[in-house]
């Protein structure tokens, strides 16, 4: 895929997150270096990772200092467009194994952190349409066995965040127990994460137009406290014992591959 392009294309989703900095540091009263860093997924998207206190790279830190230094809309998109030729990378985050679209982080403290990446959009569809329900199903069959395998009684909870599970197509993947689990995250640490920007995006990269107006609208209200209030899809957090997962993933491979309508 032309990076180039993709830059282009990627445009409108960058402004977005451009102007909600610029509010997020008027209004907390932060440099707008840090409320890039921290609060935009751009981190993230260009390939450094999740942001951590003092430890930005010399590159990164050029790029945002230089960001600031534009002093309108129109030349930090310029300025980030062209960063992005350099620098876009895939949807992919910085997880220990990739299984198709999932991944996830070895355990900490018992727990394992799963998340989700759009990477499949074969046939012209996106990776959650029902005529993909098997192959995630099956992603999702192999990561955990793979979980089990490597880490034994180390791994004892599975957790989760991201707007996706506020979409049906997203929650039928997963056992109804954790399902059962979701609640609002109303306590980010950050807002770098896909969890909260991927919702503004479709299959193809295209901003979707109803959400991006509504969340422009809401930065009128913005709360630094609340930041994640203006988002139009909160992110969700779901946490259950990982013996639920062996359990829902062992069933019989038709049930298991049966394609939703």
């Amino acid at each position: 895929m032309n990076v180039t392009d993709r830059a282009e294309r990627l445009a409108p989703w960058f402004e977005l997150q451009l102007r909600f900095a610029e509010a997020f540091a008027s209004r907390a009263q932060l440099p707008l270096t840090t409320a890039i860093t921290f609060y935009t997924n751009l981190h993230r998207r260009f390939g450094f990772g999740r942001p951590s206190a003092g430890m930005q790279s010399p590159e990164w830190s050029d790029f945002v200092e230089g960001l600031a230094a534009k002093r309108t809309q129109d030349a930090r998109l310029a300025f980030t467009q062209s960063f992005a030729r350099t620098r876009l990378g895939t949807w992919r985050t910085a997880t220990d194994r990739e299984f198709g679209c999932f991944g996830f982080d070895a355990p900490n403290d018992g727990v394992v952190r799963i998340h989700f990446n759009p990477n499949d959009n074969d046939g012209g569809v996106g990776p959650l349409s029902h005529t993909k329900y098997a192959r995630r199903i099956g992603e999702l069959a192999d990561m955990f066995a793979f979980i089990r395998r490597a880490y034994g009684a180390n791994a004892q909870h599975v957790a989760g965040g991201s707007w996706l599970y506020n979409r049906e197509a997203y929650r039928r993947l997963f056992p109804p127990a954790y399902i059962e689990s979701l609640a609002i995250h109303t306590r980010p640490g950050n807002l770098s994460g896909g969890s909260w920007w991927g919702q503004f995006l479709d299959h193809d990269e295209q901003l979707i137009p109803g959400p991006a107006q509504t969340f422009s609208e809401n930065l009128a209200h913005l709360n630094p406290a609340e930041a994640w209030k203006v988002f139009p899809l909160p992110a969700l957090t779901a946490r259950a014992e990982l013996s639920v997962f062996h359990r829902h993933y062992a069933a019989p491979a038709w049930q298991r591959d049966h394609s939703p309508s």
